[in-house]
């Protein structure tokens, strides 16, 4: 008999690799000489980065805003040109100090601090997975730190937690090229194949 095991991380609670550990513990123990293969997926949300360092990408830690804008530690994946940014690991819901949620002031700047990270370590793709997040500004933090690199002459761009006011002027302003976001951001087939599945999207940042 062969059994795949292709669990979901369980949120809050355990990591996708764990709970596969788990339960091939658990066949194995009824079923002695029964053939597994566990593999770890992602859904978007917390654990996909997980997932995808498990399927070849390399971590690489860096401190960012987290959505209070207290510093948490997160990181992204790198493999070749291609990244993979978890919006959780600096915006999510496990980002949040003693797990309290704060809709009105909650910020993913920290996920644009690590598209601008990957972006610095020579990623020409960035796949997204945007699950799990704690925020409730459509972006717009994200996109205020990508702008702010390149808006020297800006003061309104670089403070997190004041994207309802400034992403209309941000926008107007045209400080983020299309060349590197591209508009037509899709579901990634590169993501499909190692083991995510949806909420993720890619951007050709490839100018």
């Amino acid at each position: 008999m062969k059994i795949v095991i292709v669990p979901d991380s369980f949120k809050g609670s355990a990591s996708s690799q764990e709970v596969a550990q788990w339960i091939e513990n658990g066949i194995l123990s009824a079923i002695p000489d029964c053939e597994t293969i566990k593999i770890a997926i992602g859904d978007g949300g917390e654990g996909t980065l997980d997932a995808v360092i498990g399927a070849g990408f390399n971590p690489i830690e860096v401190k960012v805003a987290g959505p209070t804008n207290k510093t948490v530690q997160s990181k992204f994946g790198m493999r070749d040109a291609t990244a993979l940014v978890e919006l959780a690991q600096a915006s999510g819901l496990s980002q949040l100090p003693e797990k309290k949620l704060e809709p009105l002031i909650a910020t993913s700047y920290g996920t644009g601090e690590l598209i601008k990270a990957a972006l610095d370590h020579g990623a020409k793709k960035i796949i997204l997975a945007v699950g799990g997040s704690a925020c409730t500004d459509a972006g717009a933090g994200a996109m205020i730190r990508k702008a702010a690199g390149r808006s020297a002459g800006r003061t309104d761009v670089a403070t997190p937690g004041t994207e309802a006011a400034i992403a209309p002027s941000v926008g107007a302003s045209g400080a983020v090229p299309a060349a590197s976001c591209s508009a037509s951001a899709r579901i990634s087939s590169a993501s499909m194949a190692v083991g995510v599945t949806s909420s993720t999207a890619t951007v050709d940042v490839s100018a």
